[in-house]
């Protein structure tokens, strides 16, 4: 029987992040850009908007492009005080 369902290795496969499961600094970054309400935890919504931001098919105009440019930036903001410093890119 098919699921239609995928399972989670395969998801992240889909989506190329199954280097983040052996990396757990990528593994902090993507969970605090994927953390827009900044609770300190992934809901599954989060995980899943998150999931298909980063999803090279996902629409790069409008409504999904600010989500995308958003996720960047809080991945980029380690200190998450909103602002990126030149010390947040190394």
């Amino acid at each position: 029987m098919i699921s239609s369902k995928p399972e989670l290795n395969q998801l992240l496969c889909m989506v190329n992040l199954n280097f983040v499961l052996h990396n757990s600094c990528i593994f902090l970054y993507l969970s605090r850009a994927f953390d827009a309400k900044k609770q300190g935890f992934l809901s599954a919504k989060d995980f899943l908007l998150g999931i298909a931001a980063m999803q090279p098919c996902t629409p790069h105009g409008g409504i999904p492009a600010e989500m995308r440019c958003r996720y960047i930036f809080r991945f980029y903001d380690v200190n998450s005080d909103g602002v990126l410093e030149f010390t947040e890119f190394k």
